[in-house]
């Protein structure tokens, strides 16, 4: 009886999982390759223990890794999450050029109403300090446009004569880059330093520009200030009566999600015989008049069949339930899937917990080896609850569906929209998909069932998002040779991730679709899915025990100057790859006056051993490196320009221990 228990518990263990990390995999005197081997010598033992090691030899760029070489290639995951981060941002640029031109086009609609004095033909006269509130904001977004901007009418110019200091004084601030406690146009602390430009904005004086103008517009304004209300009300009745907010808001609600504050209702604009707005009660408004009563019913949610833009931050919104903080935005910023994530993960859910990690994400979506890691890392005293709430986001994510049809009236309210998958970060939720579960079999090579190949596909779905912050950084708010060998080895292998190639192909060809509805399509998006199709075909080829074609061994030899194009390099593949090496904030504490960063260092070597039909293979690619650190805020956010300084200085952070684990690390005297 016992033996026919036993036989039938094997069955259902999966071949893939049936070793153990306690001994050695694989006897490195059998690998055919290892001579060629030119890692760390204590990478030695990682090969022998997990059939694969990161090493610390670096190449500016991913493609680099698959130059001339004297292994076979490894082509890995990396490659084409790089790409897709690459590729997708390009075109996001294109969109935000887009933008530009747009916000210029909003800024004259917000300021014609404000000098004229009224809101449409019927609407309310604009009076009071909300008119001269209203009209030092967008003054001062049109100057970051355009430093030369001047009003042309003489109402116009009037009016610009009032407020001419207050605008010089904002413009200061964005120049000083400092925090300013209580500023006055904001009744906030504000962090004006938040306006330097980041990302792919930098260097580009029109999306520079754009960048300072978007980040000052999406400062919250604290509404228990009379004036500021009155401002945030003369705003938002110029913002719904002209509907240009939500056109230019529009694209990126549509790739990214929902707004990073939370709509609470306004029942100031109501329909009364036939006309939009309750003028009598605007004006008395706009006069300074039942703004009390008019904050309480702010505070109740979902009331008025025409809100304006008032809202409640989804972070400020927890601290006090029976007295939220109310806050408003002329053109807000996103609360993507992640940020949501990691609000949950940390106070105020987790009073003890103050700062998110990269791992808080991954984890979430469903990563067991992102929960490990993070969990290892937390106070004992919270652990148990924090593994019970990422669990129910878990669920949560994995049930989600491309419509409304998946939300749940029982679900807990602030994680329930993360069911939602018809956006940007669903195509990543895809990925990280793949990247967690790869459906093994027992024809996948060894060392795909170890923790360290665990561990490498966690790097690889956490530097695809770090691409993906960083692409957003402005609309998220800051949260051939033989071997003596009878046979010559394959040309190169394709990491046997089918669900992940598979479910990229698709990836692609979705943002491919995505972009191409503003106009900001790339067509080597359409390169990537060729790659992805040809990588999936090759993979498929190999797990199933056959040769690869003339036509495929060329396609893996030729496979750097492939990627290199893919990435967009149009230089010598060695010499004339600039590093391309990225960095994005993530979450700010102004207690210890830090700032939280992710970022790319340059992309380490990967040696995996190939154990197809039994022979033992060593092969040699390349994979992204993730690095996460906390920086003074004194020193300043990172720019990619300052973040590729510091890693020719050789002043980077280090990889998180749990990457460290499996990487080798050596001291090299030049940097290849």
């Amino acid at each position: 009886m016992r033996r026919m228990l036993l036989a039938c518990l094997l069955v259902f263990i999966s071949p893939a999982l049936c070793f153990s990390e306690d001994k050695p995999m694989f006897d490195l005197s059998k690998v055919a390759g290892m001579k060629l081997y030119t890692g760390p010598p204590e990478g030695r033992k990682l090969l022998a223990k997990y059939g694969m090691v990161i090493t610390s030899e670096t190449r500016n760029r991913l493609f680099i890794h698959y130059h001339g070489p004297v292994l076979p290639t490894f082509i890995t995951t990396d490659t084409a999450v790089r790409a897709f981060n690459e590729i997708f941002q390009e075109g996001f640029e294109k969109l935000e050029r887009r933008q530009a031109v747009r916000l210029k086009k909003t800024l004259v609609k917000f300021w014609s109403p404000l000098a004229a004095g009224r809101v449409g033909k019927d609407g309310p006269a604009i009076t009071g300090p909300g008119r001269l509130g209203g009209a030092t904001v967008i003054a001062t977004a049109m100057k970051l446009m355009n430093p030369k901007w001047q009003p042309k009418t003489a109402a116009g110019k009037k009016l610009y004569k009032q407020i001419a200091k207050d605008v010089t004084t904002e413009l200061k601030r964005i120049s000083d880059e400092k925090i300013v406690p209580n500023a006055p146009l904001f009744a906030r602390d504000i962090d004006y330093s938040l306006c330097k430009p980041k990302s792919f904005y930098v260097g580009n004086k029109q999306l520079e520009r754009f960048y300072r103008a978007r980040t000052f517009l999406a400062f919250p304004m604290g509404l228990k200030d009379d004036k500021v209300l009155q401002t945030a009300l003369v705003l938002g009745c110029i913002g719904y009566e002209t509907e240009i907010i939500d056109k230019f808001l529009w694209p990126y609600r549509r790739l990214l999600g929902d707004l990073n504050l939370r709509n609470v209702g306004c029942t100031v604009p109501t329909e009364k015989d036939g006309v939009e707005f309750d003028n009598d009660r605007i004006k008395r408004l706009f006069a300074g008049k039942g703004l009390n009563e008019l904050r309480k019913e702010l505070r109740k949610e979902g009331l008025g069949e025409y809100p304006i833009h008032i809202f409640v931050t989804m972070g400020e919104a927890n601290r006090d339930a029976k007295h939220k903080p109310l806050l408003t935005a002329v053109l807000p910023k996103y609360a993507t899937s992640d940020t949501k994530m990691m609000q949950q993960c940390i106070w105020p859910v987790f009073p003890k917990r103050f700062l998110p990690s990269g791992l808080d994400v991954l984890a979430c979506c469903g990563n067991e080896r992102a929960k490990r890691h993070l969990l290892d890392q937390t106070p004992k005293e919270i652990r148990k609850a924090l593994a019970k709430r990422i669990a129910e986001i878990t669920k949560i994510v994995k049930t989600a569906k491309n419509d409304d049809d998946a939300w749940n009236d029982d679900d807990d309210d602030e994680i329930s929209d993360l069911r939602n998958k018809s956006e940007i970060w669903g195509l990543w939720g895809r990925i990280f998909d793949t990247l967690t579960d790869p459906k093994l079999t027992k024809r996948h090579p060894k060392f795909m069932s170890t923790t360290a190949y665990a561990d490498k596909s966690l790097n690889t779905a956490m530097c695809g998002w770090v691409g993906y912050r960083h692409t957003f950084q402005l609309q998220i708010e800051d949260l051939g040779c033989a071997w003596g060998e009878p046979d010559p080895p394959e040309a190169g292998y394709v990491e046997p991730n089918l669900r992940f190639w598979d479910e990229m192909i698709k990836v692609s060809l979705d943002a491919q679709e995505l972009l191409g509805e503003y106009d900001a399509a790339v067509g080597r998006l359409a390169g990537l899915t060729r790659m992805c199709m040809k990588a999936k075909e090759i993979a498929t080829r190999q797990l199933a025990g056959k040769k690869l074609t003339e036509e495929q061994r060329e396609w893996v030899l030729g496979f750097d100057s492939m990627l290199a194009s893919l990435y967009g390099s149009r230089g010598n593949t060695l010499d004339g790859a600039a590093d391309r090496s990225i960095v994005a904030t993530i979450s700010s504490d102004r207690e210890g006056q830090q700032a939280l960063h992710v970022g790319l260092a340059k992309p380490r070597t990967i040696y995996v051993i190939i154990d197809y039909g039994g022979k033992l293979q060593l092969a040699r690619g390349g994979v992204m490196s993730y690095r996460e650190f906390w920086r003074p805020l004194s020193k300043g956010r990172l720019t990619d320009q300052q973040w590729r300084k510091m890693i020719k200085e050789g002043k980077t952070p280090k990889p998180p221990k749990w990457l460290a684990d499996i990487s080798a690390e050596k001291r090299v005297k030049k940097e290849q």
